[in-house]
């Protein structure tokens, strides 16, 4: 009875694999011929990941056709080597998140002992798929409008606009509660209204991909789209960063005008102007990655807190005057450790973190010469707390392929 529980156990959990940890990963395959046309079986393909460094080999099959399933997003340097034969190299080989590329080579008779290098760009369209989907990389924030959270970047997609009535981000007119938020495999959508539940800083992100329509059963559940997020990781060379964000309501512009109902008057409207608030935000943030095992392991940590302080001077509705002053810290943390065990083994385990801690509330906002709204016996001193964290674990296992003779 033990054994069938927990062979049956067992099974439950790989059902719910595919539905607990989505796509992570991007693919490359294609076909090695000679100069003939003919193709070429025993060929060895050699993916080496530029950013990170490891490789990843293997050797065309009878039809002359080579495929790596399991290939962590970012650019590759792939080369075709047989002996008698000239080897052929394509210096940068672009993969996105979720990608299935199409990389097709050809090897002429060995006369020459240097190796043949195309650079000829590659197709930007995926044969393999139907999706209909859009990705922006890390090189890509540098040159683009953006926030300090990943969804700031995710109206850079085709179909992708900020719609306040809409409550959030919408894909091709979809409201936001209908989209799902995904972040190194892990479901981070609010279950509640339907819209992004966890933020992340964007200095932490590698790849924000936007899924529009066409996309996999596994992200079933989405009338609208999918925005999958994975964080940065670490590379054969260590390296480390810091910054520093500041604002103040120093540097920003004057109080603007806002529209209300005249108190004496339901009927009709008129613009007031509210006092400047005193606002001060620091975003200290340090982060490093490198190699635990050379080609094999590797981390990536970052810190970054957001310490925001807004002054409020105003007045309760008995008429007393208020300065009350409000703390929104937010703590981020990202930490992961990526793999490449070997060929068949990568895998990788990811935690990020965004803590938040409200203390103080501010009393509602009054216009010079007249009453607040809120009591002076109001309860001002609170302590909010929002911990909001993630955990996932993500491991891949290429089965070798086995050919069925009858």
């Amino acid at each position: 009875m033990r054994l069938r529980t927990l062979a049956a156990l067992l099974g439950l959990v790989l059902l719910a694999a595919p539905a607990a940890a989505q796509e992570q990963r991007a693919s490359l395959e294609g076909t090695v011929k000679d100069n003939t046309g003919a193709v070429l079986p025993g060929v060895t393909v050699d993916a080496k990941n530029l950013s990170q460094g490891g490789v990843a080999s293997v050797v065309t099959d009878a039809a002359g056709t080579f495929r790596f399933p399991s290939l962590a997003p970012g650019a590759y340097e792939v080369t075709a080597k047989l002996s008698g034969f000239t080897p052929t190299k394509f210096s940068r080989v672009e993969l996105n998140l979720g990608q299935n590329k199409v990389l097709d080579m050809a090897l002429s008779v060995s006369g020459l002992s240097e190796s043949v290098q195309v650079t000829s760009e590659q197709p930007l369209i995926d044969v393999k798929s139907n999706q209909r989907s859009f990705s922006i990389t890390a090189d890509d924030f540098v040159k683009l409008p953006k926030g300090r959270d990943f969804s700031s970047i995710v109206t850079q997609a085709p179909g992708a606009n900020y719609e306040a009535k809409s409550a959030g981000i919408s894909i091709d007119g979809s409201t936001a509660g209908e989209n799902r938020f995904i972040i190194d495999g892990v479901e981070t959508t609010n279950p509640q209204s339907g819209v992004q539940g966890k933020r992340l800083v964007l200095d932490f992100v590698q790849e924000v991909q936007v899924k529009s329509s066409g996309y996999a059963a596994e992200f079933g559940g989405s009338t609208g789209g999918v925005i999958n997020v994975i964080s940065r990781s670490g590379s054969n060379d260590f390296h480390g960063d810091a910054t520093i964000y500041f604002n103040n309501s120093d540097l920003n512009g004057a109080e603007r005008q806002t529209l209300r109902l005249v108190p004496t008057n339901s009927r009709a409207a008129e613009y007031v102007t509210l006092p400047k608030e005193k606002t001060r935000q620091v975003e200290p943030g340090i982060g490093a990655g490198g190699p635990v095992l050379k080609d094999r392991l590797w981390f990536f940590g970052s810190y970054l807190p957001s310490l925001l302080k807004t002054t409020r001077s105003t007045q309760f509705s008995n008429g007393t005057p208020v300065v009350r002053d409000q703390d929104d810290n937010s703590h981020y943390i990202s930490a992961n450790l990526t793999s490449q065990l070997s060929n068949s083994q990568r895998g990788k385990i990811a935690f990020n973190s965004a803590k938040r801690n409200i203390i103080g509330v501010l009393p509602g906002r009054a216009i010079p010469g007249e009453n607040g709204t809120t009591a002076a016996t109001a309860l001002l001193d609170t302590n909010d707390i929002r911990p909001n964290y993630s955990l996932s674990g993500d491991y891949n296992y290429v089965v070798n392929e086995i050919s069925l003779t009858t």
